[in-house]
């Protein structure tokens, strides 16, 4: 899902939208299972299994040339980076892998609200801070959402905090 935040010129956009993604999950082999047909002319969908991950990116769409690439992060729901508290605290340390930063599986905590911060990998590999998005996920059992129907057109977003 997209969505686009028009005359930013500052590089700030607020968005308060909620999007539903509807899967399937192995808690034994932490996959997410999605059915596809594997052609335009096949009859029967096929299974495939996939890591359980939450990729995000920042595009910077412009009119009249090819739109920039900003940044992007990539969270694997299983082993979630806590998200720092505020933007301040917001860096790319939050992402680190050496066992020092605390991590939740989405599929437990079923509840995360934080910042993480969006990156470019330059030339060397190094990672290069270029963003960050606040974000709040949400985890619910298909009989948990059929209660409480959201996104899809089916409701306003939440309101935003007063400025």
């Amino acid at each position: 899902c997209t969505d686009i935040h028009y005359r930013s010129l500052t590089g700030e956009g607020n968005f308060n939208w909620r999007f539903i993604f509807p899967f399937d999950y192995l808690p034994a082999e932490e996959k997410i299972v999605i059915s596809r047909k594997e052609s335009l002319f096949s009859w029967d969908e096929t299974e495939c299994k996939i890591p359980a991950r939450l990729e995000l990116q920042v595009w910077d769409a412009d009119h009249f040339s090819a739109d920039d690439f900003l940044g992007a992060i990539t969270l694997d729901l299983n082993r979630f980076p806590r998200g720092a508290k505020s933007s301040r605290l917001c860096t790319l340390n939050v992402l680190k892998a050496d066992g020092n930063v605390p991590t939740v599986s989405l599929f437990k905590q079923r509840r995360l609200k934080g910042w993480w911060p969006f990156y470019v990998k330059k030339e060397n590999e190094e990672m290069e801070l270029t963003g960050k998005v606040e974000a709040e996920l949400h985890l619910l059992t298909k009989e948990e959402a059929d209660k409480a129907p959201a996104g899809m057109g089916r409701g306003e977003p939440d309101p935003l905090d007063k400025p």
